[in-house]
């Protein structure tokens, strides 16, 4: 299977101005890099318009750049025709041709190619087999289920055997449920099959358990690349950390203090002493001392301060007021705002186990882990620790 290395790629697509009637440009891709390994699964996420579907279309050929270069396995192909480029893709809709047979439907690229007709049925019957489409072969799509169209369309990408599997938001049109089920269905191909993989998708759980490594992009360029724990747990700046994550990220404005050689994060809702911190990361912000930064937090590491033990907060501890209990079945989410003499109004999430008791309109004390505190810079948003 080939590698995939994009380029200093530009797309910049002309645009009317609706005000003025001139011509204007907008770029929806901007210097993008990027290199895929051979057999890899990469997944490209991001919120609509942000140009992930537009990087698709690129890579196939059905658009061209206005800039930079695409290489398929080592060869420049911004000039290869979609058929030369050997890539079979599967779009949000499914596409299949309603007066075939899904045997029909799964076999017609096999078709377009002349493949004998013995060769074309065993390749049929694994695909059906792998698919677990046995018994709807001789169904037309509109006698089968969403979940089952849409392995019928990624069994006829997959049938020409391409090198590159395109996938643009497959799965957007199928219910929680089959949502689930067909991502476990692609782990599974992709494993049996090891092509070269690039999906698009605006879930970030399906970024997070598909890809092998996961692009957060943003605006037409990427704001990080990486596996789902590097991206996770080390968010390269805000954009990324609010964006992954479910609740989000907690955010919070503050200033760096070091009093005497005790440093502190210090806010208008609440002051923390960050004694607790590495050496390591108590130095790098040090040099923001007196300086703004935003603290971030995600609910998961904030906890009831009675339920822990009390060495691990030390002067971690803060107090909110309840407002409303999300549960949801062994878990349940906690808003709050944060209790400040100045009531300045903050929602914050907690994310706490179902079996702790606490209710709303109660005022109660957290504490946070300090290994899982993020600090950003308040000027361009990236992290320092």
């Amino acid at each position: 299977m080939p590698e995939v290395k994009l380029e200093n790629l530009v797309k910049v697509y002309k645009e009317i101005d609706k005000d003025t009637g001139k011509i204007r440009h907008n770029a929806v891709i901007d210097n993008l890099d990027m290199d895929i390994n051979d057999g890899e699964f990469i997944t490209l996420v991001g919120e609509s318009g942000c140009g992930k579907s537009t990087v698709l279309r690129l890579i196939a050929g059905l658009d061209e750049p206005t800039s930079g270069n695409i290489y398929i396995d080592g060869k420049l192909s911004n000039s290869l025709s979609p058929k030369d480029r050997d890539i079979g893709m599967v779009f949000q809709s499914y596409a299949l041709f309603p007066h075939m047979t899904v045997e029909a439907n799964i076999g017609f690229g096999l078709k377009i190619k002349r493949v004998p007709d013995k060769e074309k049925k065993e390749k049929i019957s694994r695909i059906l087999s792998g698919l677990r489409l046995e018994n709807e072969a001789v169904k037309m799509p509109s006698m089968i289920s969403g979940g089952q169209r849409q392995r019928v369309a990624v069994g006829r990408a997959m049938a020409t055997e391409p090198d590159i599997l395109l996938m643009d938001e497959p799965l957007s049109n199928l219910d929680a449920r089959l949502r689930s089920d067909m991502r476990t269905e692609f782990k599974h191909l992709h494993k049996d099959q090891q092509n070269t993989i690039i999906y698009v998708t605006h879930d970030q759980v399906e970024a997070m358990t598909l890809g092998d490594r996961m692009a957060i992009m943003n605006k037409g360029i990427i704001e990080q690349f990486g596996t789902s724990d590097e991206i996770y747990f080390h968010p390269a700046n805000i954009f990324v950390a609010g964006f992954i994550g479910e609740p989000r990220m907690n955010f919070i404005s503050g200033e760096i203090i070091n009093e005497k050689g005790v440093v502190y994060f210090s806010s208008a809702n609440l002051k923390l002493g960050l004694s607790d911190l590495p050496e390591k990361k108590l130095a790098q912000l040090n040099d923001f001392n007196k300086k703004k930064v935003i603290m971030g937090v995600r609910p998961q590491d904030i906890y009831l301060y009675d339920h822990r033990k009390v060495s691990l907060f030390r002067q971690n501890r803060f107090k909110m007021k309840i407002d409303v209990i999300l549960p949801l079945g062994p878990r349940k989410i906690i808003v709050s705002r944060l209790d400040s003499p100045d009531e300045v109004d903050m929602n914050f999430h907690v994310e706490l186990d179902n079996d702790i008791i606490c209710r709303e309109d109660e005022l109660v004390e957290f504490g946070m882990d300090l290994n899982y505190v993020h600090f950003f810079d308040f000027e361009d948003k990236k992290a320092i620790v």
